[in-house]
Formats: structure tokens, C-alpha cells, sequence
């Protein structure tokens, strides 16, 4: 009998494979892009079809966060989980026999629908299948697992050509599949479909049956009931499809709709200006416009990287536990843009000959301090607040509208990246990103509440006050034996 932990653990190894395979998509131009470019190319193109190549996996995306949010609520989590990530498989075989530059744009489309499913059905998965004691590690392996990606690329196009590097990156995508295929539905799922015995059993599975589970089974389960009779009590008793859009529309009047998006994209804005995408793209344009031209070193240096960036992330789960997320946030936010500040005056500098060019461990000793510092705050914590600030009546929503914007500053920033290093240099592209930083962490000094140690209750409450459940005392929430929706409207609903 597997102990619960090792099941969980499972799981979540489904979940982290997709976050690889998310790595691998984002920092495949890395290698094809400077294969391209290079003289004798099969397929030849300039700077503005590069551009556009790193871009299409973040236009897709959208499709992709839209067939997430529909699949894991019609078919399960589980079968959204086997289905979504099979487009990124006809995308790498695609990339792999690629003749034309369309065949790769579309190759590259089809790769960003399976990313999509990353944002949203990944978080939920490890949220529904896992415990509360766990969650955490595994959520900060979820974000871990990303730069195994972008390792895995970088280290294979040092080998192979490019069309190699995509079969390899294959394998990771096909194992995601193989993993779901093996899961049991999850408990929270099944429970909206008035599944319950299969529920408790699924809940079981991945729980063991101890005393402390058989508790948790009866919190959460009932914490599930509880929150149904919310959003039906905010709902119309029998909503048309035309209600229910009015409904949806009329959330963009409410502040506490509309305020936890705005926060949500401004940090996904100081995301990008770390670097997270970007970096995992460029690296070889970065590194060999600081050190004259790309060599092994370079190429360890870039290694390296990767590496502080998973440890950072790991550490970061040990970080939130112990420090305040918005002095995580402004230490690590006010220390890079001095350390951006600092690299572009330098590189700057250089160009102009004021400084000799020949010391380029100075610049690359200050990016790794710099990655170093932004992966323990400015990276994470806005992707940890992601998941804590939107309210509990308009959750899902509200989830899904701040994920499809999410795109919107990847996909600039994939756009422009390679246009501004060929015409700003390393040292504008920096500064551009050392302005952006600076006007998101104002805005977020003045709008951002502190969530450390707070429920989700409390975070909504900062937002604009909700009135609670009517004769709440008069519901049986203390029940367990999981009433359906209809008897909850039924009996509680007046």
C-alpha cells in the first residue's frame, strides 16, 4: 500500500512535467532563433520573423487558458490533463520535420495551447488533489520544474541542432500524458457532479483512511458545501445563459473584481521585467552582447542561471513561511532595479569606450546577483498572490479574465525583447526594464494588501466588504453527509 504522500507526490509529478514542457516551449528560441539567422540557413529570417516566432506561443496561450477553463469543468481534471497537453505533441513533431517558416509559426502555435494549460489547470490540480501541508512544496515545485525546462534546452542545443533539441523535448510532453492517464478524478470535482460516493473514494485514494484524514474529508468537504450556498445565494435561483452573462459583465463594476485584476497584471507586468521568459529565450543574445560573443563559458554562465533559478524558487517556499510577502516583494524589487541601474550605467559605459570591455565578469557577476534576487520575490510572490486575491463569489471568473491577461505582457515582451537587443543593446533593454519595475513596485507599494498569515476571507475583506450568508447559523454545515446542490438551495436559500 503506497503511503498518501508518495500518491500526492505522483500527481504533482504530472503536474511539474507540464511545467518542464512549458520551460522547454518558452526557451526553444534560444537555439532556433540564432540557427535561423546564421548564414547557409534552410529556412532564413530577420529580426522581426524571429520576433514573431518567440511570440506565437503566447497568442495561442489564449486559446489554450480558455480550453482549460471549459475541458476541467465538463470532462474533469483528469481528462483535461491527458487532452491539453497533446497539441504541444503535434507541435514539437511539427517543429521537428519543419521546411517553411509557416510550418514553424504554426508548430510554435500549436505548442502555446498546450501552455496554456499550465496557468490555470496545473494550480488547480495540486490545489484539489493534494493536502494542506503539502500544497505549498508542491506548488513551489510546480514553478521549480520550469527552469528544469529551460535547462534542458539550453543544455541540448549545445549538442544537437534544433530540430533534435524538439524531439527531445518530446519527452517530457508524453510523459505528462502517461502520468494523468494513471490519476483517479478529483474528489472536489466529482463532489459538483453529485458523485459523492466516488469522491469519498477518489478523496481516500489520495488521502490514506487515518482518523486525520477521515477529518479532513468532513472540513473540506463541508468548507466545499458552504461556499456552493454563497454562490448561489448571489445568483438568480435559475439563471438563463443571457442572466448569466449579465452577471459576468456587471462583475467589471464591482472593486472587488476589477481591483485584484489590476494587481494581478501589474504583477505578471514586474514578472516579465525580471526577466523570466525572456532570459530563458535570449540568453544567448544577452550573454553575447556583454562578453563580445557566445562561448562555453558563456554558455555555463548560462547554466548556472538556470540553476539559481530553481534553487531561489525552491527557497522561496521556506521564505513566504518565515517573512511577510510585501517585504519579500520590496527587498527583492528595490534591490534589482539598483542592480539593473547599475549593469545598464556599466554596459553603457562600455559601449561609449569610456571603460575597458574587457572585464565582462563584472556585468555577468551583477545579472546572476540580480537573478539571484529576483527569483525570491519579484518572480514568485506575484504568482503566489495570484491564487490569494481574487474573492470567493466571483473566483473562477475572476481567475480566468486575470489569466487571459496574464498573456499580455508575455507576449509583449517575447514581441519586443529581440527587436529592442538589436537596436537599444543590452544596456537600453535593461534600463527600459529597470523603468518598468520601478512603476509596479510604486503602484504596488500603495494597492497591495499583506496576505501573510491571513485566510482568503480577510484578503477579500480588504477589497470591498461582503455581507455573510444568510441564516447561516439556521444551514447544516456541520453535516457530512454531502448534501447536493439542490437540497443546499433547497434548505438554505430563501
Amino acid at each position: 500500500m503506497l503511503a498518501p504522500y508518495i500518491k500526492q507526490s505522483w500527481v504533482a509529478l504530472g503536474v511539474d512535467l507540464n511545467a518542464v514542457n512549458a520551460g522547454t516551449v518558452i526557451a526553444f528560441p534560444y537555439c532556433l532563433l540564432p540557427a535561423l539567422r546564421s548564414p547557409g540557413s534552410p529556412i532564413p529570417i530577420d529580426v522581426e520573423a524571429g520576433s514573431w516566432l518567440a511570440t506565437s506561443v503566447t497568442i495561442s496561450t489564449t486559446l489554450g487558458v480558455l480550453l482549460s477553463s471549459w475541458l476541467m469543468v465538463v470532462l474533469g481534471r483528469r481528462a483535461a490533463h491527458v487532452l491539453l497537453p497533446t497539441p504541444s505533441l503535434a507541435g514539437w513533431m511539427l517543429l521537428a520535420r519543419a521546411s517553411s517558416y509557416s510550418a514553424l509559426m504554426l508548430g510554435r502555435a500549436l505548442c502555446g495551447v498546450s501552455l496554456g494549460s499550465v496557468l490555470i489547470l496545473g494550480s488547480t490540480v495540486l490545489g484539489e488533489y493534494t493536502s494542506p501541508r503539502l500544497r505549498a512544496t508542491f506548488l513551489a515545485s510546480k514553478s521549480a520544474a520550469y527552469f528544469f525546462g529551460t535547462i534542458l534546452i539550453h543544455t541540448a542545443s549545445q549538442y544537437l541542432d534544433w530540430r533534435s533539441v524538439a524531439l527531445v523535448s518530446l519527452v517530457p510532453n508524453a510523459l505528462t500524458v502517461l502520468n494523468a492517464c494513471t490519476w483517479p478524478e478529483s474528489p472536489s470535482w466529482l463532489v459538483t457532479r453529485r458523485r459523492f460516493k466516488d469522491a469519498e473514494t477518489s478523496f481516500f485514494w489520495l488521502r490514506g483512511r487515518s482518523d486525520e484524514s477521515v477529518r479532513d474529508r468532513n472540513e473540506e468537504f463541508d468548507e466545499f458545501i458552504r461556499s456552493q450556498k454563497l454562490r448561489m445565494q448571489s445568483e438568480p435561483p435559475s439563471a438563463t445563459v443571457t442572466e448569466s452573462v449579465l452577471i459576468f459583465f456587471k462583475n467589471f463594476t464591482r472593486g472587488d473584481f476589477l481591483k485584484p485584476i489590476a494587481l494581478a497584471l501589474v504583477g505578471m507586468v514586474l514578472v516579465e521585467a525580471s526577466g523570466r521568459h525572456t532570459f530563458s529565450a535570449f540568453a544567448k543574445d544577452i550573454i553575447g552582447q556583454i562578453s563580445g560573443e557566445f562561448t562555453v563559458q558563456s554558455f555555463y554562465f548560462t547554466i548556472l542561471i538556470d540553476i539559481i533559478n530553481i534553487v531561489c524558487n525552491c527557497a522561496t517556499c521556506v521564505l513566504t513561511k518565515i517573512f511577510k510577502r510585501r517585504t519579500l516583494l520590496f527587498f527583492s524589487g528595490i534591490s534589482c532595479l539598483v542592480i539593473l541601474s547599475t549593469i545598464s550605467l556599466y554596459l553603457l559605459l562600455v559601449a561609449r569606450e569610456v571603460i575597458s570591455k574587457d572585464r565582462a565578469w563584472i556585468p555577468l557577476s551583477l545579472l546572476g546577483l540580480y537573478f539571484c534576487l529576483t527569483n525570491i520575490g519579484c518572480c514568485p510572490i506575484p504568482i503566489v498572490l495570484f491564487g490569494e486575491l481574487f474573492p470567493l463569489g466571483h473566483r473562477g471568473s475572476a481567475l480566468a479574465v486575470a489569466t487571459l491577461v496574464h498573456n499580455i505582457p508575455i507576449m509583449l515582451y517575447m514581441k519586443t525583447t529581440p527587436v529592442m537587443l538589436e537596436y537599444w543593446r543590452v544596456h537600453g533593454t535593461l534600463l527600459a526594464s529597470a523603468a518598468v519595475t520601478a512603476i509596479t513596485l510604486f503602484y504596488m507599494y500603495f494597492t497591495l494588501p499583506e496576505t501573510y498569515n491571513k485566510t482568503l476571507q480577510e484578503v477579500e475583506d480588504y477589497f470591498v466588504k461582503r455581507p455573510t450568508l444568510e441564516k447561516d447559523n439556521e444551514c447544516d454545515t456541520t453535516s457530512h453527509m454531502l448534501p447536493t446542490v439542490e437540497s443546499a438551495r433547497g434548505n438554505c436559500i430563501k
